[in-house]
C-alpha cells in the first residue's frame, strides 16, 4: 500500500547550492589583496602615530588627544584585521567588535581637531558629545542585539556629522589645507562604500579597506599638517 503525503513536513526542500553562506573571500588572491591593505593599515597607525606624538610632545592636552587618535586609528585596523582573517566560526563574535572599532576610530579621529580649533567650555562640551554618542555606539553594538539597520545608519550619520555644529569656528580655526584634507578623505570614504556594497565583486573587500586607509591617510596628513604649538594648557 502506498501511503501519499502531501504535507510541507513530508517534503525535503531541495537543496541549493546558492543557499550556501558566500566564502569571505571569494579566491585567494582577493584575500592576500586584503590582507596586504591591512598590513599597510596597521603600518600607518603604528608609525603614523608615532610620528604624530613626536610632533605633538610640547603640549600635553595636544599630545593626549593625539594619543587618543593614534589608538583609535589602531583599533580599528586591528578589529578589522582579527575579523576578516579569523575563523569563520569566530566572525560573528569579532564583526561586532570591527564595527565598534569604527566608533572608536571617527571619535578619535575628532579628538585631535577639536583641541586644536576650539577652546575652552566650547572645546570640551564638543569633545563630550562626540565621545558620548560614540560610547554609546559601541555599547549598543556589543550589548544590544537584534537593532535594525536604520539604527546604525543614522547613529554613524549622527557621529560623522555631529562635527558641523561647530564648523564656523573649525573653519576659522584650521589651516585651508588641513580642511580640503578632511573634505578629501570623508569623499574617498564615501566612494569606497560603493565597493563595500558590491558584494558579488571579487575584491570589494580589499577595495573597500583600501578607501578607508586612504581616508584614514588623508586625516592622518590633515593633522599632520595642522599640529603646531598650542598654549599651555
Amino acid at each position: 500500500m502506498r501511503v501519499s503525503c502531501r504535507s510541507p513536513r513530508c517534503i525535503d526542500p531541495p537543496v541549493s547550492v546558492s543557499s550556501s553562506p558566500a566564502p569571505h573571500y571569494q579566491t585567494p588572491g582577493a584575500r592576500r589583496a586584503d590582507l596586504i591593505v591591512h598590513v599597510a593599515g596597521l603600518a600607518l597607525a603604528i608609525g603614523g602615530g608615532a610620528a604624530l606624538l613626536w610632533r605633538a610632545a610640547a603640549n600635553e592636552a595636544l599630545l593626549l588627544a593625539t594619543c587618543v587618535y593614534a589608538l583609535g586609528l589602531l583599533v580599528m585596523f586591528a578589529c578589522s584585521a582579527a575579523y576578516n582573517f579569523a575563523a569563520p566560526a569566530r566572525q560573528p563574535v569579532l564583526r561586532k567588535l570591527d564595527h565598534a572599532g569604527i566608533f572608536v576610530m571617527i571619535a578619535g579621529s575628532y579628538t585631535p581637531l577639536l583641541v586644536l580649533a576650539l577652546s575652552g567650555a566650547w572645546r570640551w562640551s564638543m569633545i563630550g558629545v562626540v565621545w558620548g554618542v560614540a560610547l554609546f555606539g559601541v555599547f549598543a553594538k556589543l550589548c544590544l542585539p537584534g537593532l535594525g539597520k536604520g539604527f546604525w545608519v543614522a547613529i554613524y550619520l549622527l557621529l560623522g556629522w555631529v562635527g558641523m555644529v561647530a564648523i564656523k569656528p573649525m573653519v576659522a580655526g584650521l589651516p585651508t589645507a588641513v580642511l580640503w584634507l578632511i573634505a578629501a578623505g570623508g569623499l574617498i570614504y564615501t566612494i569606497g562604500v560603493g565597493f563595500y556594497v558590491r558584494k558579488s565583486m571579487v575584491y570589494n573587500r580589499a577595495l573597500w579597506h583600501a578607501h578607508v586607509l586612504g581616508g584614514a591617510l588623508a586625516h592622518w596628513a590633515a593633522i599632520w599638517l595642522c599640529l603646531r604649538p598650542l598654549p599651555a594648557a
